[in-house]
């Protein structure tokens, strides 16, 4: 039976966004066109209506909010007891096709999270879509949870970004770099010690 939900995953990334209505897959493209994550995607849906995330808190409502969106869909396809029911239904059915799956997980969790299915629909395909670029089958169900699937995308774009700034100042790193060992040389530098941090 979860070997169905381990083939919806063997998918091109872009089925996941033909499962929204087209007014959302084509919000939820460029928004993944203009970061080149799916983790700063999803923030920005998030942004783009902050006044859904409130009940979360008023510091960081969109982080809270989405960690939340990702423990709940992890436990969704884990099948923890909260959602049992709704997934043994969903396993039952005949054919479970990426719809079904993005429609049965955001009316699952839609209760919990406190917000309409159709808001969170976004985020819910964005998190398939890193599973999805992360793994041939769902990571939750070999062990890792989403949130740790979605940590590590972030650290890719994150890596890739410094990458990109680097790239673009050599002569401002090289500065830097020889300032530091002229400093050095000139005994204007202290051992580090950790015990002092």
């Amino acid at each position: 039976m979860e070997n169905k939900l381990e083939q919806l995953f063997q998918v091109d990334n872009e089925e996941w966004l033909t499962t929204l209505p087209t007014y959302q897959q084509k919000m939820i493209k460029q928004l993944v066109d203009s970061t080149n994550s799916y983790e700063e995607a999803a923030k920005q849906w998030l942004n783009a209506m902050p006044e859904n995330t409130f009940p979360f808190g008023a510091e960081q409502p969109r982080n809270i909010f989405i960690e939340k969106v990702r423990d709940e869909i992890e436990k969704f396809l884990s099948g923890d007891e909260k959602y049992a029911d709704e997934h043994k239904q969903l396993l039952s059915s005949s054919e479970v096709l990426q719809k079904t799956l993005v429609s049965s997980v955001s009316a699952a969790i839609a209760p919990v999270i406190g917000k309409a299915a159709a808001y969170i629909m976004p985020v819910v395909v964005l998190v398939f879509m890193t599973m999805t670029k992360m793994a041939d089958q769902p990571m939750v169900m070999a062990g890792q949870s989403s949130n740790t699937v979605l940590l590590s995308e972030a650290d890719s774009a994150d890596d890739m970004r410094w990458d990109q700034a680097f790239s673009r100042s050599p002569d401002a790193l090289a500065k830097l770099a020889a300032a530091a060992m002229a400093e050095y040389h000139a005994g204007k530098t202290q051992e580090l010690d950790p015990e002092k941090l």
